[in-house]
């Protein structure tokens, strides 16, 4: 069979324009650089670090800029998840002792001072992920114990400490709305975890309520929170529209329980958070070879828009207060640093089609009777998350296949087909891993 000469521009990456590259604020310190936390201000950006050699860890303070770095804690113990109060006078973390089950909750002030414990020990719990109120009087977080997983809450002022949940399955993952109401993850409910937040009355509401898997993944890191800065929404994942268990983003309304998915993918979205905005969300995906990049989404437009690059590759975004940057943290050389960077950075548009067709699994065309089911269920434009085998046919050109746009997770493989001569047809597909052609 003759390969046509529009292969090699059809399937060709375009050069990206010139981007600022992202800077690191972490450069020569520790192995291991997580955690990032915008303080309110948006000046300064909180951080966990370790090195590979000591399981302790330390949590350090930088201006966005890289400059002014300074240690807060002196890495006797292992300190991680710093999270900003909303006036910025405090920062809470959770710290344990390297051989202790046991942790807890603590709060400092900016410079490292005044450290004093919010939460007591309870059952020789390990105290995880604290999340402040909107109003920075109280502190959710979770207490581990060998048997159960709940949902506590402590008056910052006062030490009162409230136990919220109360149940045998796990509890975790506290947030707040902007008006207060507190809201968890659960697998209370067939153990697959769903959306949960209390009541004023003291129970608890399933908001998701769904057979499936609601909540495989949750936000970025600690402090940052899936309801929407407006109110409005609440971030999840599901494989709720999967045939083949990954996970897409999905947003839930909180007043009416509409739930929509914004993301089409045949591996599932990681770590996703809210800008100010409440009009995009970041996340980070991972390709089929393991390579994490960093998206934007707008939740309106639908426009997706890749903000990494193969330099600068990224998981765990968080925006900063005012939406003009993304903090992140980026794995080389066996190694993790955080980066900030322009959240209008942008190395790959994705244009979406609001009429594009998903599908699900492996093709496979031998046969009129294959292609026209194939057509049937696809449409007029439509993307394939899995391969293409088109064996054996009688097919001269792919013309029938032009409403293709898209392979993903896996490849188009031609085997067999003497008759086809011509590879027209294809010149709609944007995303395509592979081509593969086999002469029997």
């Amino acid at each position: 069979m003759r390969i046509p000469s529009i292969l090699t521009v059809l399937f060709s990456v375009l050069p990206l324009s010139a981007q600022d590259p992202p800077l690191n604020l972490t450069p020569g310190l520790g192995d291991f650089n997580e955690g990032a936390a915008w303080s309110p201000d948006g000046r300064s950006i909180a951080f966990m670090s370790r090195s590979r050699s000591i399981l302790n860890s330390r949590i350090y303070v930088v201006q966005a800029d890289g400059s002014q770095r300074v240690q807060l804690t002196d890495g006797t113990r292992y300190d991680l998840n710093p999270v900003w109060s909303p006036d910025g006078t405090r920062i809470a973390f959770n710290s344990r002792l390297r051989d202790s089950r046991e942790s807890r909750i603590y709060t400092m002030a900016p410079d490292g001072s005044q450290i004093r414990a919010i939460s007591t020990p309870i059952d020789m719990g390990w105290h995880s992920t604290p999340a402040w109120s909107p109003d920075g009087t109280q502190m959710a977080f979770v207490v581990h114990t060998p048997n159960a997983a709940d949902i506590y809450v402590a008056d910052v002022e006062s030490g009162e400490i409230r136990q919220i949940t109360s149940h045998p399955e796990i509890d975790e993952h506290p947030f707040w709305s902007p008006d207060g109401t507190l809201g968890f993850v659960s697998k209370r409910e067939g153990g697959h975890g769903d959306l949960f937040r209390l009541l004023p009355s003291g129970d608890v509401e399933n908001l998701t309520n769904h057979a499936a898997r609601d909540v495989l993944w949750f936000f970025s890191t600690a402090g940052t929170n899936p309801w929407s800065p407006d109110g409005k929404w609440i971030l999840f994942s599901s494989d709720r529209d999967s045939a083949i268990g990954s996970g897409d983003v999905y947003i839930l309304g909180v007043d009416d329980g509409s739930v929509r998915r914004l993301t089409f993918s045949r591996l599932t979205e990681f770590r996703f958070t809210w800008a100010p905005d409440s009009r995009r969300i970041a996340y980070d995906y991972a390709d089929e070879q393991g390579r994490d990049d960093l998206y934007v989404l707008d939740i309106e437009s639908g426009g997706l828009t890749r903000v990494t690059d193969e330099d600068y590759r990224g998981q765990r975004p968080v925006w900063s207060p005012d939406g003009t940057r993304l903090a992140y943290v980026s794995f080389s050389d066996q190694r993790s640093d955080i980066y900030v960077m322009s959240a209008d950075r942008a190395v790959e548009s994705l244009v979406p089609d609001p009429n594009l067709v998903t599908l699900d699994g492996d093709v496979r065309i031998s046969s009129a009777a294959d292609l026209e089911e194939l057509l049937s269920r696809g449409g007029d434009a439509f993307e394939i998350f899995g391969t293409l085998s088109i064996r054996n046919t009688d097919l001269v050109d792919l013309t029938a296949l032009r409403g293709l746009k898209g392979i993903q997770g896996g490849n188009l493989r031609i085997q067999g087909n003497g008759s086809l001569v011509s590879l027209e047809g294809l010149e709609g597909i944007t995303k395509l891993n592979e081509l593969q052609i086999i002469s029997n």
